[in-house]
C-alpha cells in the first residue's frame, strides 16, 4: 500500500511532503528509507519537493533517517539548487555536508548550484559553495559562459 501511486506516480511519501505532514514523513521512511528514492512522473523525489516547497523540517527527517536519499529532480535540478534558490543557508550545509559533489552538478542548462546563488546575489551562500569547493566556479553553463569572466 505504501508503494501504490495515485495519479501523478506519487506514493503515499510524495503526498505527506507535499501536504507538510512531518510526522507522516518520518512514520513512512523509518518504516522504508528507501523511499526516500521514488520519483513521481514529475521527476521529483521527496527531497527535492521538499526544498522546492521549502520544508525545512521535512527535508532535515529525510537526511537523518535515509543513508542516501535521492536528490534529483526536473530538469536536471537537484535539492540543492534548490535550497540556493530559496534562499535556505541551514539545507543549503546540510546538503553539502551529506552529499559535497552537489555543489558541482549542473542543471539542463548547465548552471551549478553557484550560479544560481551568484545570479541572486545571494552572497552567504556563494561564499558557502566556494568554501566547500572552489572548482564549481570554474564550470561553464552550457553556452560555455562562466561566472566570473
Amino acid at each position: 500500500m505504501l508503494k501504490k501511486t495515485i495519479p501523478y506516480e506519487n506514493t503515499a511519501l510524495h503526498e505527506a511532503v507535499r501536504n507538510n505532514h512531518p510526522q507522516v514523513v518520518e512514520t513512512l521512511l523509518r518504516a522504508n528509507p528507501e523511499f526516500a528514492d521514488i520519483a513521481n512522473a514529475a521527476g521529483e523525489n521527496p527531497l527535492y519537493l521538499a526544498a522546492v516547497r521549502e520544508y525545512k523540517e521535512i527535508a532535515s527527517k529525510i537526511l537523518e533517517i535515509c543513508p542516501s536519499p535521492a536528490y534529483i529532480g526536473p530538469n536536471g535540478r537537484t535539492a540543492l539548487h534548490e535550497a540556493v534558490i530559496s534562499p535556505d543557508a541551514d539545507l543549503t550545509g546540510k546538503l553539502l555536508k551529506q552529499k559535497s559533489n552537489l555543489a558541482k552538478e549542473q542543471d539542463n542548462e548547465g548552471w551549478t548550484p553557484l550560479h544560481y546563488a551568484s545570479y541572486a546575489n545571494h552572497l552567504s551562500i556563494v561564499d558557502m559553495l566556494l568554501e566547500h569547493d572552489k572548482s564549481a566556479a570554474y564550470i561553464g553553463d552550457k553556452d560555455g559562459r562562466h561566472l566570473f569572466m
